[in-house]
């Protein structure tokens, strides 16, 4: 039994809204079965695709895998390799760009989870930049969206070195909530059914350097609710 591979979307934040289409939007299948998950969006200066498993009970985003411009066979992390797990597709070219996660041979206990795409630009960024003085004002990054069943806008932090993406905070409607090791640092504020605003608080902090990406979400289905009830 393989649970939805749901990506809402997720994006790589630029100052650019890229909207990735997953699909199927849900998934179940016999042990031993063979899936594929397809990926796709329509930004072409986007060549960077990435993979990511959430597994229940956990707060952070494990990656699988990523091409640039193609897929190739190291494409994979060596854990999901051994997992039966593979990545294909044309990220190329001057046109939409899609690839596919396939896993083979499926077991309840490696592959039950909810799997995620992203996508971001080839060269690496690092957000804050590294500050040139001590009092800088406070960033924000926005994300927006425009599905009306859509209730819920998180965002995830991957530091630099750190394949995983860490749940920073999230808004559900107009309620807040910032994860515990964050608090200190970001603030989160605005309308999860609409924009939603993530508040560096100060970027001094050589700890909040990182890539940061948003997505929304639909807390009333039971498949999103991992990303709104944390695990006591």
């Amino acid at each position: 039994l393989l649970p939805p591979s749901r990506l809402l979307f997720l994006l790589h934040l630029e100052g650019i809204k890229v909207q990735i289409h997953q699909t199927p939007s849900a998934l179940i299948r016999k042990v031993g079965e063979d899936v594929q998950l397809v990926c796709s969006h329509g930004h072409i200066d986007y060549r960077v695709m990435l993979w990511y498993q959430w597994l229940a009970g956990d707060l952070a985003l494990k990656l699988i895998g990523y091409g640039y411009s193609e897929f190739r066979n190291d494409s994979v992390e060596e854990t999901f390799r051994k997992s039966r797990f593979s990545l294909a597709g044309d990220l190329s070219g001057n046109k939409n760009r899609s690839g596919s996660l396939f896993i083979k041979n499926l077991s309840p206990q490696e592959h039950t989870a909810t799997y995620f795409c992203a996508a971001r630009k080839a060269q690496y960024t690092k957000h804050p930049p590294a500050p040139h003085k001590n009092h800088l004002p406070a960033d924000c990054l926005t994300l927006a969206h425009e599905i009306p069943s859509y209730d819920t806008v998180l965002w995830y932090q991957r530091s630099p070195g750190d394949t995983a993406l860490k749940l920073v905070a999230y808004i559900y409607y107009k309620i807040p909530k910032v994860e515990p090791p964050f608090e200190s640092h970001f603030k989160v504020s605005g309308d999860g059914e609409k924009k939603a605003h993530l508040h560096i608080l100060n970027l001094t902090h050589s700890e909040d350097s990182g890539d940061y990406f948003g997505a929304a979400s639909l807390h009333g289905d039971k498949e999103s609710d991992f990303l709104i009830q944390k695990p006591q």
